[in-house]
């Protein structure tokens, strides 16, 4: 139901879906919220930021591997 996707989505960014009705008709909590444009959340670049650092060990292990079968 939209009203579920709604209440997803205030949860998302950090807001108390209680009373989202009463929410969407203030400006300034409107605004409040979207200061940040669309950065993500903390959570999410924390994530990334270890995705990141996994994908260069793994490309750092396969160089390894690489040299040391080419040197063999």
């Amino acid at each position: 139901m939209w009203e579920d996707n709604i209440k997803m989505d205030l949860r998302e960014v950090g807001y108390d879906d209680r009373d989202w009705i009463n929410f969407a008709q203030d400006r300034d909590g409107w605004r409040t919220l979207c200061e940040g444009g669309n950065e993500p959340p903390d959570s999410l670049k924390a994530i990334v930021k270890i995705r990141y650092i996994i994908i260069i060990i793994i490309i750092i292990i396969i160089i390894i591997i690489i040299i040391i079968i080419i040197s063999d």
